[in-house]
């Protein structure tokens, strides 16, 4: 009998080991995630996948398009910002009515706004009044600044609203990304517009990325005009403001002082467009709307756009960050120019400013709405074409290494400098145009920009201080005495332009100052 239950014992011991389903035990189950949501209340999002939409993908290209800055600086002075407003609006509307008082509403009338002001931004000279050579220097700051002007010109309208995740608790639009399911209303009584709007300037100041601050104060006036704007002080007649004004107009989005004057007379409950929304699967009800994360991170855009998302700190600091000289030997011809600028980049910056190829195309240029964004928003600009910068770039490489240009001379448009060289502008892009007939008579003043802003975007020139020029003393004796012209151009590496070919020496008319 004993021996007849061991076998007993034996055989379940058995049975338990191999694991069948005979002798195994179910474990505990996860709390399965509901599929369903209650009526009334929005799933939270990802910045990502609320972006995931076409129209709101061709805003993304259409910025991309109409930013000359470099792929690693855009994702993180222009996109991680977005983003965080985006994550921050999730589908609140931009009005009890109108255009835009859908569900998301906020979201696509700041996206409308934003890439319609940077696109008008890139026709326009600015600052106004000042010298054409200091306009192009400081382009892709001022740009920066229409950039975060039009991103942030609807924050105030956060301030209307009240919140309520679906538990019971409190939800604070505009300070915190939901939680878990949420509802939302016009606040009653409405927000004073003047108090939005400090509620709007407060909050972006937590959005500006600390780096972009110190990269705009480098400029006289940029920060204070961005500041100005945000605060509604902006004279109507400024610049910016007209850009922005424009952008409204184009986008057909209402102002501020109409949205809350909307607001006031007729505050309502904001439900979900889907009134069966709790007995619909959220994966269904979502899959209608956004793409699937599986498809969104097949796409092409999403390098970028993920990368955004990162903290800001993680950029390299190459075009910003400049550290005063410390009086020790140079190294290289980098190291030799910085010391002939007065100046010394710390760390590891001096390999980084000089980004590779590979690393600056944008991300998502074989997007089938490609095409269809630049018929929309480029179709009167044959000379804006995806590859005008690598056109303008063989044209200057060809041109030094087969010796066509002229070069080292008190006339001469490019010089060679420590191991660079310096290309004057902005009559370099002037000079390729009428080369390359592309263009003539009055429309070469119009077209200029449009090349310059396409090979800043290649990366390859030397950016320092957050600046993409830089200065130069061009003398007219060979002893560098006597008279001279201050010139302002680009500094790029003469192995990448040379190639193969031996490089020629220095210039003995130029001194950067």
């Amino acid at each position: 009998m004993g021996k007849k239950r061991r076998l007993i014992v034996l055989k379940k011991i058995k049975i338990l080991l191999a694991g069948t389903a005979a002798g195994k035990k179910s474990l505990p189950q996860p709390t399965a995630i509901p599929k369903t949501v209650k009526a009334g209340y929005f799933l939270p999002s990802e910045s990502r996948l609320l972006l995931d939409i076409s129209r709101r993908r061709q805003c993304l290209q259409c910025l991309w398009d109409n930013s000359a800055l470099p792929k690693t600086h855009y994702q993180a002075l222009w996109l991680a910002p977005l983003h965080e407003c985006v994550a921050l609006m999730q589908q609140l509307p931009a009005a009890p009515q109108g255009p835009y008082a859908h569900p998301g509403g906020l979201i696509d009338v700041t996206l409308q706004c934003t890439a319609s002001a940077v696109r008008l931004a890139k026709g326009q000279m600015l600052p106004p009044g000042v010298a054409p050579e200091t306009q192009a220097e400081q382009s892709v700051i001022w740009n920066t600044v229409v950039f975060y002007a039009a991103l942030f010109h609807f924050l105030p309208v956060l301030a209307q609203f009240d919140g309520e995740l679906d538990e019971g608790q409190p939800w604070y639009p505009g300070w915190v990304v939901p939680q878990g399911p949420y509802r939302f209303r016009f606040k009653t009584p409405p927000v004073e517009t003047r108090v939005a709007c400090h509620f709007g300037g407060v909050l972006a100041g937590r959005l500006l990325p600390a780096k972009a601050l110190t990269w705009l104060a480098s400029v006289p006036h940029a920060l204070p005009a961005l500041f100005c704007i945000l605060s509604g002080d902006m004279k109507e007649d400024d610049a910016i403001n007209q850009i922005i004004i424009e952008a409204l107009n184009k986008a057909g989005a209402p102002t501020i002082s109409e949205i809350f004057s909307v607001t006031a007379a007729s505050p309502q409950m904001i439900v979900s467009g889907n009134p069966d929304v709790s007995a619909t699967p959220l994966s269904t009800a979502m899959d209608s709307v956004l793409p699937s994360q599986r498809r969104q991170e097949d796409n092409p855009m999403t390098e970028i756009v993920s990368s955004a998302v990162r903290p800001v700190d993680e950029i390299s600091s190459a075009v910003m960050t400049v550290a005063p000289e410390k009086g020790g030997q140079s190294d290289g011809s980098t190291q030799q120019l910085l010391s002939l600028m007065g100046m010394n980049v710390a760390g590891t910056v001096t390999e980084q400013i000089m980004a590779s190829e590979a690393e600056i195309v944008p991300p998502y240029t074989s997007m089938p709405s490609q095409h269809a964004v630049q018929a929309t928003w480029q179709n009167e600009n044959a000379i804006e074409t995806p590859c005008i910068g690598e056109q303008f770039w063989d044209w200057l490489s060809a041109g030094l290494r087969h010796g066509v240009m002229t070069i080292n001379t008190p006339e001469a448009r490019i010089h060679l400098v420590s191991g660079f060289v310096f290309v004057s502008a902005l009559a370099i892009f002037f000079q390729f145009l009428s080369e390359k007939k592309q263009v003539d008579g009055k429309e070469v003043s119009e077209k200029w920009k449009r090349v310059q802003t396409a090979f800043e975007r290649l990366g390859r020139h030397r950016v320092s201080g957050g600046k993409y020029f830089c200065c130069c003393h061009l003398y007219d004796s060979a002893d560098r005495t006597g008279s001279y012209q201050r010139i302002h151009g680009y500094l790029i590496k003469n192995t990448l332009l040379y190639r193969d070919r031996s490089v020629p020496e220095d210039s003995p008319f130029l001194m950067i100052s």
